[in-house]
């Protein structure tokens, strides 16, 4: 049975995603034998991992192919702060990067700034442009 697609999926949240599969360069001979997952925290990074290992069948030989396809998925926690530009996300990391969450492209990006040694350290505030003055009333 070949794996053709493979989905992440989060029972507690009920919130799932697809899982790009690596792409392996095997003559058509080759068919997909078995697939192993697994699932953890790395704790030096603070972040969850999901590991794909692949093994593939050579017909030709009628044997297993003797090297495997290793997909390793980091899927970092961010932390939602608020929204912008096209409804783009802010977020902060789990390392308190500021990072731009994009829509469009389902991709972050670090935006390269630092909010501290601890996570929750970054707030983002809205300001609406005006025209009241920020001097005070002994300046000029």
């Amino acid at each position: 049975m070949a794996l053709t697609i493979a989905w992440f999926w989060n029972v507690a949240t009920r919130e799932f995603r697809l899982l790009p599969l690596p792409y392996s360069i095997f003559p058509p001979y080759f068919s997909s034998f078995w697939h192993v997952f697994g699932f953890g925290l790395d704790i030096l990074t603070n972040n969850y991992k999901f590991i794909l290992i692949r093994s593939f069948w050579d017909e030709q030989m009628n044997n297993p192919y003797p090297f495997y396809v290793v997909a390793l998925y980091t899927l970092e926690v961010m932390r939602p702060l608020g929204f912008w530009k096209n409804q783009d996300l802010l977020c902060e990391s789990n390392t308190s990067l500021l990072v731009l969450y994009k829509r469009d492209t389902n991709e972050p990006t670090n935006l390269g700034i630092h909010g501290g040694d601890t996570y929750g350290g970054l707030s983002v505030f809205s300001y609406k442009e005006s025209l009241v003055s920020v001097k005070g009333p002994n300046e000029d």
